[in-house]
């Protein structure tokens, strides 16, 4: 099976919104592609802030970036250490 009649099998199954189904796979794609941590990509695109491709990701300022990346392990969505976001952006 590939990854997308995987996805659109657990849809049809559980009813979950495919979006959200696919939010935890792109994070991976990009670590294999990009060498960064998954738990980034994860937190952003969990933060719902318009994007899913890298490209969303390089055009937020660093601020923002950070921002959401706190929010997201305030949120207990990933666990990033706090020394560790400076560097997951730089």
């Amino acid at each position: 099976m590939t990854l997308s009649k995987d996805i659109s099998f657990l849809v049809g199954e559980t009813g979950v919104d495919r979006n959200r189904l696919e939010i935890p796979v792109h994070p991976h794609q990009l670590t294999n592609t990009m060498r960064l941590n998954a738990r980034f990509f994860y937190a952003l695109f969990r933060a719902d802030l318009g994007f899913t491709d890298l490209g969303g990701v390089l055009q937020l300022p660093r601020d923002n970036l950070l921002e959401s990346l706190r929010d997201a392990v305030g949120d207990n969505i990933v666990a990033i250490f706090e020394g560790d976001l400076g560097n997951m952006v730089d």
